[in-house]
């Protein structure tokens, strides 16, 4: 699995990237949803260029055109993952390495289609929602990217990397302040170290944007 969030507003900016492992993947060195403490899933960070969402009934992207633009190693894994797909269409499995790969490459469309595809065949995979979130988000579709993040916590309400990211969407791409700040108070029951990639505690970017209204 994989690992890869933003915030702007008032005096306080966050650093989108999506949020990994133990919600600070420091580095954000991989890019993907899954259990913290293995793999990638990603906390929000600079949303990438996006592409409109494939129709479901679009097929898998070929071999050549798939791998057009992508440097020869990715493009070497691409070949396995498609052969592999291939092989057997029925593994959820290996429509999630294919999104991942699409996800690493910046290919969205791609990523997407990939995806929905693996949770077709497996849902309610928490770490696949969680990334197919991030893909929604980059893809300018931000309310689909909170839908999939609340599916992800509904499957499995430890998950950390879904309630940090629901919380930069709602704030940070809908204006949902209240809601972005009851995301973070129940990741901070679950977490109370929590922290954006930036090294802020998810405590003190709660604080901050409630300071306004306890002045008022």
């Amino acid at each position: 699995m994989r690992l890869s969030t933003c915030i702007a507003g008032m005096v306080l900016t966050l650093v989108l990237g999506l949020y990994l492992g133990t919600l600070l993947p420091g580095v954000l060195q991989d890019i993907r949803g899954r259990d913290t403490a293995v793999a990638p899933q990603q906390v929000l960070a600079e949303a990438a260029p996006a592409a409109a969402p494939p129709s479901p009934a679009q097929p898998a992207p070929g071999p050549g055109d798939a791998a057009r633009g992508l440097p020869p190693e990715l493009a070497a894994r691409l070949a396995s993952l498609e052969a592999a797909v291939r092989k057997d269409p029925s593994s959820a499995d290996n429509w999630t390495q294919l999104g991942n790969l699409f996800f690493d490459a910046g290919r969205v469309s791609e990523a997407i289609q990939a995806y929905e595809r693996s949770l077709a065949l497996a849902p309610g995979n928490a770490d696949v929602l969680t990334d197919l979130g991030i893909m929604y988000r980059e893809n300018k579709a931000p309310e689909k990217a909170v839908e999939c993040f609340r599916k992800a916590f509904a499957a499995d309400p430890r998950h950390e990397n879904a309630l940090f990211n629901a919380g930069v969407v709602l704030y940070n791409d809908l204006g949902r302040k209240d809601e972005a700040i009851a995301a973070w108070r129940r990741l901070l029951t679950l977490n109370p170290q929590a922290r954006a990639p930036d090294g802020r505690t998810v405590s003190e970017m709660v604080r901050r944007l409630e300071e306004p209204t306890r002045r008022q």
